[in-house]
């Protein structure tokens, strides 16, 4: 699984999303519905939701988002990346050997903690992941979470956790301290049997049923557990299924770019990736119909500034209906001080294999995302762009 959320120190990314008022080209595009009808319309489904929500906060610029949990008895707090890209939680160890990478972060001591155990013999005792942009290698135990930026406070007991004692060059400057995977059970490197946190939730009495909504803005966001938020998205909310065990992934069945028309293609929604990767091939064909356009070396783009709200929309139909982000949405910030040029929120690279996207941060804050366990299937629906998140 590649994460780009460590492309590049020197990159910071930002997106700035689309009005909640969306224009309808088609039938089949999202159809919108004024925030008071929708509110007035949910109000019972919201009333019933036990819902758990947790802030976030974004870093360099929102190229990615960050919680504060708490790790053991005493509580040791760190600032951890939910990943629906990974389903692996780790935090830095205060044994960490690569120390030149770790000294900015905040540093689990398990031996202060009363509640920390070693793993059990179903599990290895290592842990070791490679994400597209860096690495890590761990000691796996089991200790207590607590969440307490949230509406309520949650503490689960006993829950497998790594303190990683290597990290490679690309966690340097990042100012997280681990990643907390939310991806699906089996994609675990470390035990596919494993609950996932949305299932401890689920059996702790937390939340009800095993789904979560993740809106994210500028320098914002949060998580909601248990069921969605209509006061972050504009009604419809639509569905489509999830066709992996691993990865939250379905399918668009096309997309379209000006006059580039894109086939089918697997797409993959990852909280952990900042941009929308496509394949290689096809980035450089929608950056080929932006006048002065200029491609990076490493699969990314810059576009003229001045050209944001003036080129055509990235269409995505995912069964049955368009997902369109504009260029307001894709046209990031200056690559640099006092640049003419921007950053594209659109990357080429191969993951996984040809054949797969990622929509990552850029998608994400345009459309508030539903990663449904109990039913397996993904929803979108449009956010509302800045909403004050109370």
């Amino acid at each position: 699984m590649k994460i780009f959320f460590a492309i590049s120190i020197a990159v910071i990314l930002t997106s700035v999303v689309s009005s909640a008022s969306v224009a309808v080209n088609n039938k089949n595009s999202i159809q919108t519905t004024p925030i008071k009808s929708l509110l007035r319309r949910q109000a019972t489904k919201s009333a019933i939701d036990k819902i758990v929500k947790i802030k976030q906060r974004g870093y360099f610029n929102s190229s990615g988002y960050y919680t504060i949990i708490q790790v053991g008895q005493p509580a040791q707090s760190f600032r951890v990346t939910f990943d629906t890209g990974s389903s692996d939680f780790w935090i830095v160890s205060h044994n960490c050997q690569t120390k030149e990478f770790c000294t900015k972060h905040e540093q689990f001591q398990a031996k202060e903690s009363k509640s920390y155990r070693q793993s059990n013999n179903k599990v290895s005792s290592s842990l070791s992941i490679k994400y597209g942009s860096g690495e890590i290698q761990a000691r796996v135990g089991r200790d207590t979470i607590q969440f307490k930026n949230t509406t309520t406070h949650v503490v689960l007991k006993d829950q497998y956790i790594a303190d990683a004692y290597h990290l490679s060059s690309a966690f340097k400057d990042i100012p997280i301290d681990g990643i907390l995977g939310l991806g699906l059970p089996k994609l675990s490197r470390l035990y596919p049997h494993k609950k996932t946190l949305v299932e401890s939730m689920v059996e702790e009495g937390y939340i009800d049923k095993a789904v979560f909504g993740i809106y994210v803005q500028d320098s914002t966001g949060e998580i909601d557990f248990g069921g969605t938020d209509p006061s972050h998205y504009i009604y419809p909310m639509i569905y489509a299924p999830v066709l992996s065990d691993t990865y939250w992934l379905t399918e668009m069945s096309q997309a379209s770019f000006g006059d580039y028309s894109i086939g089918a293609h697997q797409i993959i929604v990852d909280s952990g990736t900042s941009l929308l990767i496509t394949t290689p091939e096809d980035a450089k064909q929608i950056h080929s119909r932006i006048q002065d356009s200029k491609a990076n070396a490493d699969g990314t783009y810059q576009i003229p500034c001045a050209l944001k709200g003036k080129l055509p929309n990235l269409v995505l139909t995912v069964n049955g209906h368009n997902l369109s982000l504009s260029s307001e949405d894709y046209i990031l910030i200056p690559s640099s001080k006092n640049s003419a040029m921007c950053i594209s929120g659109i990357e080429g690279a191969n993951v996984n294999t040809d054949n797969h996207w990622i929509l990552g941060n850029v998608f994400m804050k345009a459309y508030y995302t539903v990663f449904d366990m109990d039913n397996k299937r993904l929803g979108f629906a449009k956010s509302i762009d800045n909403f004050s998140i109370s």
